[in-house]
C-alpha cells in the first residue's frame, strides 16, 4: 500500500487522481499529488508547501479574490497551531492568519466582496464551537458567534443567507441559517432516522441558491441528497445512494452529482435524477463554460474531462512543470526539490484515456433513467482507488464560481461496503437508487 512511501513524498508519490476544479480563470485543479494552476498550461505546486511531509489527507483550497486559501487537517498541517494558510501571490508562499491561530477550522465558504466564513470546530471543547467571518479575503478574522455542544461540520455562504452544519453531543444532525452575516442563526434540527439507521451520520452541505439548500447525508448504509426549500422548511430527499456522494455543482436549475467510482447522476434540481452513460468514474464536478469532471486517471486515464463528450481534457503527462515563483518561497524551498520525482511519475503512466458511451452527435449525454450506468469507464485497481479515496475525501470541500454551489467531497469514501437497508420513508422507493447486484461487487 501507498501508505508506505517515504516521509517527504506522501502526496507526490500518491495514486494520480484530479479531485476538484474551479473553473475560473486562472482555473485551479486539486490533485492527489499538488494543486494545478492554469496560466498558458497547467503548472504545479504541492500540497506540503502546507502540510507536513508525511500529510495524506489533501488540503482543501478556496479562492477569494486573487488570493487563495488553505485549509488543512490540523493534526496533518505545517504548524500544528493552524489550519487555515493564505497565498496571496498565486500559491507560492503560505502565511497563517494570526486570528485563526489554534482554531481547528473544518470548513470555510468564500462569498462576495472579500467576505469568507469559516466554522471551527474541537470535540471536547464546547466553547471552541464558533462561527468566524473575514471581509478582506481572509487576510483578518472576527469571531461572529459561539455555538456550544454543536460541533460544526460545513459552512456555506449563499448571497445574503449563510449555511451551516452540525451535530451536538447527542448526535443530532442540525441545519443552522443566518441572514445577519453570522451573528444569529436560527437552528433546525433534522429527524436523520427517515433516510438512514446509522448510528453516527454526519450532515455536510452541498450547494446552496438564496434561500434553499442542498445537503448530503453521509452514513455507512448509504449517502442521500437532501433539499431544503428556505430555512426552517422539511427536508426532502432528492437521490439516495448506496455508495458515496462526493461532489455537487449546480447550473441553473440542473444538478450534477458525482456518486465517487460509480456514476454521475443529473436531472432537475428537486430531483428525479438519473444516470449519464458512459460518465468516466469522477470525484469531483464543476460547471464553467461547459461541465467538468475530475477523474482518477488511474483508471479512466486523464486528469480531467470537460463536456458532455466527456473529452479528455488534461493526462498526466500534460502537466507543465512547477509553479514559476520566486528564490525563497515556500515552493521553491519545498516543493521545487519533489518535482523531479513526481515529473519520473507523470511521464511514466501509460494507461490510455478510455472511450465514454456519450456521442456528441447524438445531442450529447446519454441517460440511463433505469439505474447505474454499465459504461462506467471503469479500469479497474479497486484497491488503489480506495486508498485515494481516503487520502482525497477525507471530510472536506469547497467554493466555486459565483457562490451558487459549494461542492463537497465525501467524508469517508473509505468506509465499509454500504448495506442496503430498507428505507423508514415510504415514498423512498420512488427514488432513484443505484444498488449494486447482491452477489457480486460494484463494478
Amino acid at each position: 500500500m501507498l501508505f508506505a512511501l517515504a516521509v517527504a513524498q506522501a502526496h507526490v508519490g500518491a495514486l494520480l487522481a484530479g479531485i476538484d476544479i474551479d473553473p475560473r480563470p486562472p482555473a485551479l485543479l486539486e490533485t492527489s499529488f499538488g494543486l494545478l494552476v492554469e496560466d498558458e498550461g497547467w503548472a504545479w505546486t504541492c500540497h506540503e508547501a502546507v502540510t507536513t511531509e508525511d500529510a495524506v489527507a489533501v488540503p482543501a483550497y478556496h479562492r477569494s479574490g486573487s488570493d487563495l486559501l488553505a485549509v488543512v487537517d490540523l493534526d496533518q498541517a505545517r504548524d500544528d497551531q493552524a489550519s487555515v494558510y493564505r497565498s496571496v501571490d498565486g500559491g507560492c508562499s503560505w502565511a497563517v492568519p494570526a486570528d485563526l491561530d489554534g482554531r481547528e477550522v473544518a470548513d470555510l465558504s468564500v462569498g462576495d466582496d472579500g467576505v469568507v466564513v469559516a466554522v471551527s470546530s474541537h470535540p471536547g471543547y464546547p466553547s471552541e464551537n464558533e462561527i468566524w467571518r473575514s471581509t478582506d479575503d481572509g487576510a483578518t478574522w472576527s469571531m461572529a458567534s459561539v455555538h456550544e455542544d454543536l460541533e460544526l461540520s460545513s459552512v456555506v455562504v449563499a448571497g445574503e443567507l449563510t449555511w451551516a452544519t452540525g451535530q451536538n453531543s447527542s448526535g443530532e444532525q442540525s441545519v443552522l441559517s443566518s441572514d445577519d452575516g453570522g451573528a444569529t442563526w436560527r437552528v433546525d434540527t433534522l429527524d436523520v432516522a427517515t433516510w438512514t439507521e446509522s448510528s453516527s451520520p454526519v450532515l455536510r452541505l452541498a450547494a446552496a441558491r438564496g434561500d434553499e439548500a442542498w445537503l448530503v447525508l453521509d452514513a455507512l448504509d448509504g449517502d442521500t441528497l437532501l433539499h431544503v426549500a428556505e430555512p426552517g422548511a422539511a427536508a426532502t430527499a432528492v437521490l439516495a445512494v448506496e455508495g458515496g456522494l462526493a461532489d455537487v455543482a449546480l447550473d441553473g436549475d440542473t444538478l450534477w452529482v458525482v456518486e465517487a467510482q460509480v456514476a454521475l447522476w443529473t436531472g432537475h434540481a428537486l430531483g428525479p435524477l438519473e444516470v449519464v452513460v458512459g460518465a468516466p468514474e469522477s470525484i469531483g464536478v464543476a460547471w464553467g463554460d461547459e461541465l467538468l469532471l475530475a477523474s482518477y486517471a488511474e483508471t479512466t486515464g486523464s486528469l480531467l474531462f470537460a463536456g458532455e463528450s466527456f473529452r479528455t481534457t488534461l493526462e498526466p503527462e500534460g502537466v507543465a512543470g512547477p509553479l514559476a515563483c520566486p528564490d525563497g518561497s515556500d515552493h521553491a524551498r519545498i516543493c521545487e526539490p519533489l518535482y523531479d520525482q513526481l515529473r519520473a511519475a507523470l511521464d511514466s503512466f501509460d494507461a490510455d484515456p478510455v472511450d465514454t458511451d456519450s456521442d456528441p452527435a447524438s445531442g450529447g449525454i446519454q441517460i440511463d433513467s433505469g439505474g447505474a450506468s454499465d459504461g462506467c469507464g471503469c479500469r479497474g485497481g479497486r484497491d488503489g482507488l480506495l486508498w485515494l479515496a481516503a487520502l482525497a475525501l477525507a471530510g472536506r470541500r469547497r467554493g466555486t464560481a459565483e457562490t451558487l454551489a459549494e461542492p463537497r467531497r465525501a467524508r469517508a469514501a473509505s468506509r465499509p461496503d454500504r448495506r442496503n437497508v430498507a428505507a423508514r420513508d415510504p415514498d423512498r422507493d420512488a427514488l432513484p437508487r443505484a444498488l449494486a447486484p447482491a452477489s457480486s461487487e460494484r463494478p
